[in-house]
């Protein structure tokens, strides 16, 4: 069984101005993202738009294929995360920032719980230390 896990650190240092919930707001929340498979670091990015890649994943329907791309980076170098469904219903990992490929599978039960974990996190932190989740950018 494939072992996965979102990791994240908010960076908490930067002043924020929360009172206007738009696209500023979404890449200024930023922090460490890193996903590890099989205890091994995938992917690992100190100042990504942490905020605007919860909204995404909030916004999944977890039944189709999930591709993240940042307001912040050009779209035709490729996604900075993608989790790809296969007819058998699992998964596969990519990434353009990838450290290693992964030939493996994640299952569904894994991977949605992982992004449930995360997101729950997430908003716990964000309602914390902002007043805000990601809710507020639906």
């Amino acid at each position: 069984m494939t072992h996965f896990q979102l990791l994240f650190k908010l960076n908490k240092d930067n002043q924020i101005d929360t009172r206007e919930k738009d696209g500023k707001l979404l890449l200024d929340i930023e922090g460490k993202l890193e996903v590890m498979i099989n205890n091994q670091c995938f992917f690992s990015e100190s100042y990504l738009a942490l905020l605007e890649f919860a909204v995404a994943l909030s916004q999944w329907d977890q039944k189709d294929s999930f591709t993240y791309y940042t307001m912040e980076h050009d779209e035709r170098e490729g996604p900075i995360l993608t989790f790809r469904k296969h007819e058998d219903n699992t998964w596969s990992v990519f990434s353009i920032w990838q450290t290693f490929e992964y030939n493996g599978t994640i299952s569904s039960t894994i991977l949605h719980s992982e992004v449930d974990r995360f997101l729950l996190a997430i908003n716990n932190e964000l309602a914390q230390t902002y007043k805000l989740t990601t809710k507020s950018f639906r």
